[in-house]
């Protein structure tokens, strides 16, 4: 199943990286008789709605007719108040804006934009200033709502 699962990335990583987008998770799990493969997207460009996740699954559909035979496909956004815990999840949200929460009481929850990290610092920007932080003295970070990048999008009866 890993192997499996190793082959579903890279080629999903591919048909995402032609959309402009990025692959933050699969799962792949078992819910009765029938296999669903969940897809996390991030659009680095804006935030993730329906229109980005139709895209997706009508690309699935037409360049792997079976991985949707497979499976039940299910194209999921990294929703506000995620947890970015790796450098990889770092990384991805690079530009987004996030809710830092520290270890020690004498700093309030600060939200910013992710500028960069090095691993064991972040870069953070707020308004006009710029901000280091030690890894190891944030207790959580979470992908907070960004209203400056909103999109409004149609929606279709066809894309439901």
């Amino acid at each position: 199943m890993t192997n499996d699962l190793t082959c579903l990335k890279k080629i999903l990583e591919s048909d995402l990286e032609e959309l402009g987008l990025q692959l933050v998770e699969l799962k792949k799990f078992k819910a009765g008789t029938s296999t669903t493969l969940r897809i996390t997207i991030n659009d680095p460009a804006a935030h993730v709605g329906h229109e980005q996740c139709a895209r997706v699954v009508k690309a699935l559909q037409k360049n792997h007719p079976r991985i949707n035979e497979e499976y039940n496909l299910e194209v999921w956004s990294p929703g506000i108040g995620r947890e970015l815990k790796t450098e990889r999840d770092l990384q991805i949200f690079v530009g987004k804006l996030i809710e830092i929460t520290f270890k020690d009481n004498l700093h309030p929850k600060m939200i910013a934009r992710l500028k960069s990290h090095d691993g064991s610092h972040i870069l953070v920007q707020t308004g006009d200033t710029e901000e280091i932080w030690e890894l190891n003295c944030i207790q959580k970070i979470l992908l907070a709502h960004d209203e400056s990048k909103e999109q409004i999008s149609e929606i279709s009866v066809e894309d439901i």
